[in-house]
């Protein structure tokens, strides 16, 4: 029985509906309503699923005093917002949402707008509107200005701002602290913190001159006063006053790195954990699941969204992350904690709960009485610094993986966004600081230009060898059938390059004994499939291509590329003719993407002639012989000869092409009358390049060779 409602408890979790973002918030629903009403053609474009109508009821069922665009303080006597028209007549319905300059008494709405008067027509467009509390109806801000004869700064409408992330929150319907920390251990629960222990800061500057800054002020206090806390707002000195105005706990700071700093100083000199926020947060949130199947993104995301998934204050985050902290096994516990660095953790699914050793990023974190500070040498990326300076002072910080939040990082106005320039000048400085202090644990981002990754070497290396065993066990699970050629972006890999050992040592003892199985030979003999090692697990398997690239990528094996011979059908002494134009025309370099894309090609036509390699059966040497091969050929071709659909020609040239595949690959008769060797042929680069040439030449062998074979 406690097992049935148990069950039950989890499904009822997941039907609760979190209405976040953009396109689910019950504005976006009301605007797309009145679209749709409006006949909009491009609406399913605009829409990216289907909207289920409990969702739709649920937004049509808000009363209008609990929406954003009522007015703060309604006059006694004033007009209804609910009889709200235009003069024509169009119906005004009451919005989700306020600007930060409307007065408290007027109220703001939405209505269709009227069909175009060209001949093109066009309906479905939305207007936003505002009224005073006569009910006369405005457009525009300075259509209010002019009727009242005022003029209104950005955060004149601040109440209903607050008003606004209140509703919010009250729509978010967040877990109570029963729910949320009984997914704590029963050691964590016992060092969980009370709320006294904590002092909470919020490091800003120059967010109170926008529409949107304001509005996330107001978000992260609401979160925050909601929660019982009152915040300390630490801002840069020309905005104190505008930040006081608000009613916000506000001291001078100074710039960013210097806030931080304060904020830890202060926190210590109360002997509580200090805990820093940015001021664009919308939401904290925590998924609980089970880990994927495997690494592919359907496994990861079938996971994320199979996850119990909690919508927490930044109290509650901040408790949680100490209990983990201060519960861990090491002796010297980790005194930084942090929340994941994206807006979504379904690739954390893959792994662990925790993280030791990986960037906490300082949109949100906690300081549990540490020694370390910021550098004030740095204007951006000072929490990579942070991170790493915990790491070497303590051994390992806490970053929790399935805790996110919801930040605007780079397209919030203000704050740190305005050390930022449009050339990246100053993030390469902060990075080239970065790269001096840590040159072993922070590295260019392979994908992102101005962004780095943190990998503290110690442990990564570690992690990604057993990451690369993990791999391998999943894929043997899944069971491939047809063989695939994948796309990379690594370094092309020669097969007639040597491998030679370097000086650098590997961590893990089956590498370091792999290592000297595979040095000084060719790429071709390695991955040939008769070289076998014994992994970490003590599982016995073939040397591949995947694992050359991954020790000549980590640096044990460098690879030293021999001399291209002659073309064989150059005769010694006779060199190849070349027209005087040609000669005398000067050489131009190519392009470096076009070098890349023949690289690529390379890299992907090797990685097919290494795949034939290790799965196909090698050639006898009865069928190597060259007598065999020729007897072979003249059937061939004489069986080609016979289809009336071919000419001499095209028979030829098929017997070549499957000729000059056999002499490279030297695979039996038999598999290279088989289907995955079309396959794989099929996929090189090289047929393609033929226009299929070679796929059709092994075809007609397949059929050939079941002829011979039933005769």
């Amino acid at each position: 029985m406690a097992k049935f409602i148990k069950v039950k408890k989890v499904m009822k979790a997941k039907r609760v509906q979190r209405l976040r973002g953009s396109q689910d918030s019950f504005r976006s629903l009301l605007m797309n309503k009145l679209r749709k009403e409006g006949g909009r053609a491009d609406l399913k474009c605009i829409i990216r699923e289907q909207v289920p109508k409990h969702i739709m009821d649920m937004m049509l069922a808000v009363p209008l005093h609990k929406r954003a665009g009522y007015p703060v303080a309604r006059k006694k006597g004033s007009f209804d917002p609910k009889n709200w028209q235009t003069v024509e007549g169009k119906k005004v319905i009451v919005d989700f949402s306020r600007e930060s300059w409307l007065p408290d008494e007027y109220s703001q709405g939405v209505k269709s707008t009227n069909k175009l008067a060209c001949k093109k027509g066009g309906n479905g467009g939305t207007y936003t509107v505002y009224m005073n509390p006569e009910g006369r109806t405005f457009y525009h801000k300075w259509q209010v200005e002019d009727a009242t004869g005022e003029t209104y700064s950005i955060s004149h409408g601040w109440n209903g701002v607050v008003r606004l992330a209140q509703l919010t929150l009250e729509t978010m319907r967040l877990d109570s602290d029963a729910s949320f920390f009984k997914l704590l251990s029963a050691r964590e629960r016992a060092v969980l913190p009370k709320i006294s222990e904590f002092y909470f800061a919020v490091v800003s500057a120059r967010r109170t001159r926008s529409d949107k800054g304001l509005k996330g002020i107001a978000t992260v206090q609401t979160a925050f006063k909601s929660a019982g806390v009152d915040p300390v707002w630490y801002v840069d000195a020309e905005s104190l006053e505008e930040y006081r105005a608000l009613g916000l706990n506000a001291k001078v700071g100074g710039k960013l790195t210097p806030a931080r700093n304060m904020a830890l100083r202060d926190a210590r000199k109360y002997g509580k954990v200090c805990v820093q926020s940015s001021d664009d947060i919308s939401q904290w949130e925590y998924r609980h699941g089970k880990k994927a199947e495997d690494r592919s993104m359907d496994a990861l995301n079938a996971a994320h969204k199979a996850a119990e998934h909690y919508v927490i204050s930044p109290v509650q985050a901040a408790r949680f992350m100490v209990a983990k902290m201060r519960a861990a096994p090491e002796e010297v516990k980790p005194k930084l904690g942090g929340v994941y660095c994206l807006a979504s953790c379904s690739r954390t699914f893959a792994g662990d709960v925790e993280s030791r050793y990986h960037f906490c990023i300082g949109d949100f974190f906690v300081d549990d009485h540490s020694k370390i500070t910021f550098d004030e040498n740095l204007t951006l990326k000072e929490d990579y610094d942070f991170t790493c300076a915990h790491i070497q002072e303590y051994g390992s910080v806490m970053r929790i993986n399935r805790m996110t939040v919801t930040a605007k990082h780079y397209s919030n106005e203000g704050g740190a966004c305005s050390n930022r320039d449009a050339k990246g000048v100053e993030e390469r400085k902060n990075i080239a600081i970065l790269m001096r202090k840590w040159p072993n644990a922070i590295f260019d981002h392979r994908r992102r230009q101005n962004e780095v990754n943190l990998r503290w070497k110690e442990h990564c290396e570690e992690e990604e060898e057993k990451d690369e065993g993990r791999t391998r066990k999943a894929n043997a699970k899944r069971g491939r059938v047809k063989p695939t050629i994948r796309k990379r972006s690594s370094s092309y890999l020669p097969l007639k390059g040597v491998l030679i050992r370097t000086c650098k040592k590997a961590l893990s003892p089956y590498i370091e004994t792999r290592l000297a199985t595979v040095a000084n030979r060719t790429m071709a003999a390695v991955c040939a499939g008769s070289l076998r090692f014994t992994d970490a697990s003590g599982t016995n398997r073939v040397y591949s291509l995947t694992d050359a690239r991954y020790d000549v990528m980590k640096g044990y094996l460098t690879i030293k590329c021999q001399q291209l011979a002659e073309k064989p059908f150059l005769k010694p002494g006779i060199k190849p003719k070349t027209s005087a134009k040609l000669a005398k025309k000067p050489l131009v370099k190519p392009k470096t993407s076009a070098m890349k894309d023949l690289q690529e090609l390379k890299y992907q036509q090797d990685e097919v002639e290494a795949t034939i390699n290790r799965i196909l059966p090698e050639a006898t040497l009865d069928e190597k012989s060259e007598e065999s091969f020729a007897l072979l050929m003249d059937g061939f071709l004489k069986h080609l000869l016979k289809k009336a659909l071919l000419k001499e020609t095209s028979a030829k040239s098929y017997v070549r092409a499957f000729s000059s595949l056999f002499k490279r690959d030297l695979r039996s008769y038999e598999a290279s009358a088989g289907e995955e060797y079309k396959t794989l042929i099929k996929e090189s680069p090289q047929n393609k390049k033929a226009h299929g040439q070679y796929n059709a030449a092994v075809s007609h062998f397949r059929s050939f060779y079941q002829v011979m074979v039933n005769r």
